[in-house]
């Protein structure tokens, strides 16, 4: 055996090794991904979501449809304009909207980018549909780490909040419109829950521990944010914490929770089951009644 040969057979061996650990890491590939990053219909009837490069929706009778299907690019992180008439996405890195038609599909003859450099992603609608929070991680000219961003409706007025408190992702309203919520990395490598004023004052953290806490979105009665949480247990769950910070309660596994218009229930990605094994999906849960159930089927 030659020594380049058993030097390919000795790293092969390696990494089948620890890849056979009993915890974490396994021979077997990861569930498959077919809904996620969910966000409501203004008016609750239906959920957005990402599932493989397109866009899709879903009511509550489980009812699909191909918003994206006249769209042949890779299209990503949908979210409704408060009036249901918009739909904000991220394609190409670039954070584009569209008009909604009758049918529920995208008018593709409406389509604009709304950036067009760096890298740019998580665009929200503001409350009253005239501004779009989103990530980016252009300062000026230079490219440097991801930062919450703020633009008109039409990516006019284009400024970057001066302090997310390092690396920054998922921002999210408060339904006034007057501040911010969304995790960064502050301190240390796992991401905490913060809120900003929309001219980036007043940043404070909502969550500061050892554990990930990710994807926060704000109940419509401005009173409690959502958020998911990975503890030292493999996959993430999903917790409430009040503005101040206080009183986080565990609801349910999951991850990447959006609350319903009336505030009564969360969508959410998680773990399913059918005879092809585990695969992850949406699931709506009422929240006084702790009920769940799916959403989206493969």
């Amino acid at each position: 055996m030659s020594a380049k040969l058993a030097t390919v057979w000795a790293l092969t061996a390696t990494l089948f090794v620890c890849c056979k650990g009993p915890d974490l890491l396994r021979d077997t590939p990861a569930p498959e991904t077919i809904a996620e990053n969910p966000t409501w219909a203004p008016d609750g009837s239906k959920v957005f979501y990402g599932s493989h490069g397109r866009i899709c929706s879903v009511d509550m009778q489980g009812n699909v449809t191909n918003v994206s299907e006249n769209w042949n690019y890779y299209s990503v992180l949908p979210d409704v304009s408060p009036d249901g008439n918009w739909l904000l996405f991220a394609s190409a890195e670039q954070i584009r909207k569209a008009r909604l038609s009758q049918d529920g599909t995208i008018d593709t003859s409406t389509i604009v980018a709304l950036t067009d450099r760096g890298s740019n992603f998580d665009p929200a609608w503001s409350p009253d549909g005239q501004m779009v929070a989103y990530v980016s991680n252009l300062k000026g000219d230079s490219s440097v780490f991801y930062g919450i961003c703020i633009m008109d409706a039409d990516g006019t007025d284009r400024s970057r909040l001066p302090d997310s408190g390092g690396d920054a992702r998922n921002p999210r309203w408060s339904p006034d419109g007057s501040m911010l919520v969304y995790h960064g990395y502050v301190g240390h490598d796992e991401a905490d829950i913060l809120v900003t004023s929309v001219d980036g004052t007043g940043r404070r953290l909502l969550t500061d521990d050892t554990l990930d806490d990710v994807r926060p979105d704000w109940s419509p009665n401005g009173q409690t944010i959502a958020f998911a949480r990975r503890g030292k247990s493999p996959g993430f769950t999903i917790c409430l914490v009040d503005t101040a910070g206080q009183g986080i309660e565990e609801v349910t596994t999951g991850h990447n929770p959006k609350w319903s218009p009336d505030g009564q229930s969360i969508v959410f990605e998680a773990i399913a089951e059918d005879t092809r094994g585990d695969y992850s999906t949406l699931f709506v849960m009422d929240l006084k009644s702790g009920d769940r159930r799916q959403l989206v089927w493969r």
